[in-house]
């Protein structure tokens, strides 16, 4: 019998040429409700993009990455 089980997520927040890797507090969250979760710690999250960087190693992968601002 085929079992359907979820596929495990991770966060990865990008400071410069640092990776942090963040838990995926609730695995029925969206990636914006996570980041929103995690934003009262790291205050770059606030501005930040989310990249689905897709499966690598049977994880699913999003990154935080800054979202540069363009003056006009």
């Amino acid at each position: 019998m085929l079992q359907v089980t979820g596929i495990e997520r991770k966060f990865i927040i990008k400071r410069g040429n640092e990776a942090i890797e963040l838990s995926d507090p609730n695995t029925d969250w969206t990636p914006e409700r996570v980041k929103s979760f995690f934003e009262d710690n790291y205050s770059e999250l606030t501005n930040a993009t989310i990249d689905n960087k897709g499966i690598i190693d049977d994880v699913l992968v999003y990154e935080f990455g800054s979202n540069p601002k363009v003056k006009g």
